[in-house]
């Protein structure tokens, strides 16, 4: 039992040192390099993103949640980055524009759509 609790301790610790390639923008290589996830940031629920990039009210009450990039204005959000533009990961579909999707679950800043098709936010 106790070899299992640390091999689920060393799973955890090498996959939060991943780059989160789906939080970040395809175009920008020196975000993607620069900010990773850290536990204390995903134990609460966020992702740890430059500061300037969280969307206003989604960052953590709790400074400090992403300690080894503090110093580079790295912070712990409870959102996707507002640099995200790409449909499917914000939850949406490009659909045909001729698609019956409600106007309020259109994302209009999308770009990841062909020119005929509208992502439309999906909801369960």
């Amino acid at each position: 039992m106790l070899f299992t609790g640390i091999y689920v301790i060393i799973i955890v610790t090498s996959s939060a040192a991943l780059p989160p390639s789906r939080y970040t923008s395809e175009n920008n290589y020196k975000d993607l390099q620069e900010t990773f996830n850290e536990i204390p940031c995903l134990s609460v629920g966020g992702i740890c993103m430059n500061a300037s990039d969280c969307p206003e009210g989604k960052r953590s009450q709790y400074s400090g949640l992403c300690p080894v990039q503090q110093r580079m204005s790295v912070e712990c959000c409870h959102s996707l980055p507002k640099s995200e533009k790409r449909c499917r990961y914000r939850g949406g579909m490009c659909m045909a524009h001729d698609s019956s999707c409600p106007e309020n679950l259109t994302f209009k800043e999308a770009r990841d759509c062909e020119l005929n098709e509208t992502c439309c936010i999906l909801v369960h």
